[in-house]
Formats: C-alpha cells, sequence, structure tokens
C-alpha cells in the first residue's frame, strides 16, 4: 500500500501542476466561483478540495475518476506515463473500466449519483463480523484478520483513517 500510495503522490502533483495552468487560462466565472468556494472548504479540511479529479489506490487497484474529458485525457495520459516510467505493470485492458460507475474493490461507484454502494451480501457478512466482535465473542485469528482487513478496505475506499485499523 505504501508504494500505491507513493505512485498516487507522484500523480497527484502532477496533476495538480496540470490543473493550476489550466486554472491560469479559465475565464468562466461560474467556474471561479465554485473554486472560491472549495478554497474556503480547503481552509478548514486542509486538503485540496478544488481538484477536478479523485486519484485513490487500494493496494494494487487503482481508481481515477475525473470531471470532463479533457481532464480525463490528461490524467490517463499521465497516469500511464507514471506506471511506465515506474515499469508497473498494469491489468489487461479489458479489466478497464470508463463510464459513469464502475465496480471497484467489491463497491459499486456511481459518480452521476454521488454515490458508493456495498453490495448486501459484503455489508451483512461484515456487519456479522461486527457484531460478534462486540459482543466479545471469541474470533479465531483468521476471521479476525479477514474483519480487520475488511475494515481497513472499507475505510480505504471511502477516504477514511485506515491508520487507525490495527494490521
Amino acid at each position: 500500500q505504501r508504494f500505491s500510495d507513493l505512485v498516487l503522490e507522484l500523480f497527484r502533483t502532477c496533476m495538480d501542476e496540470y490543473e493550476d495552468n489550466w486554472w491560469k487560462q479559465c475565464k468562466d466565472e461560474k467556474l471561479w466561483q465554485w473554486r472560491r468556494t472549495r478554497e474556503q472548504l480547503s481552509k478548514v479540511t486542509g486538503q485540496r478540495e478544488h481538484r477536478s479529479y479523485v486519484a485513490m489506490c487500494y493496494t494494487d487497484d487503482p481508481l481515477l475518476a475525473f470531471c470532463g474529458i479533457k481532464h480525463a485525457r490528461e490524467g490517463l495520459i499521465l497516469w500511464s506515463d507514471i506506471t511506465r516510467s515506474l515499469n508497473i505493470l498494469m491489468a489487461s485492458a479489458h479489466k478497464n473500466q470508463l463510464s459513469q460507475s464502475v465496480k471497484w474493490c467489491g463497491m459499486l461507484f456511481y459518480s452521476s449519483l454521488g454515490l458508493a454502494m456495498i453490495p448486501m451480501s459484503k455489508k451483512i457478512r461484515w456487519q456479522m463480523d461486527l457484531q460478534l466482535a462486540k459482543v466479545d465473542t471469541p474470533v479465531d485469528s483468521t476471521r479476525y484478520r479477514s474483519m480487520l482487513g475488511r475494515t481497513r478496505h472499507y475505510l480505504g475506499v471511502v477516504g477514511g483513517a485506515t491508520h487507525q485499523v490495527p494490521e
């Protein structure tokens, strides 16, 4: 995961530079109004909230999402350049998804609706594991590790603080 985080940091640094240059040329007042609002949010969160993209990676499974075709094109070219320069072998093209909804790390993402959904079967299994842990029922180490892994996974996918869950 740490290597994936490094690759994402490289991508974000380069993509942020691209976006900064894009903003210098932007003349659309509505977009600038949106950016100023997002910059106010940045002051609260300490994050760069005016990105027009999202880049996440769970272990070796990246997810890139962009606002607009121009940013998507630039971002995908940049991702390809970075992964090639680091000699990272990417999954075959048939695993790539390009649409407004994708299945990633066992979850369903619907960008046009702003939703991320955990399939019911995974949700029920996770809830059962958490209930067992809550009532202090003895759990074998394999199931316990699986439960922690699933918790870290879901937190990581939704941007939660995975460092607070033991490995």
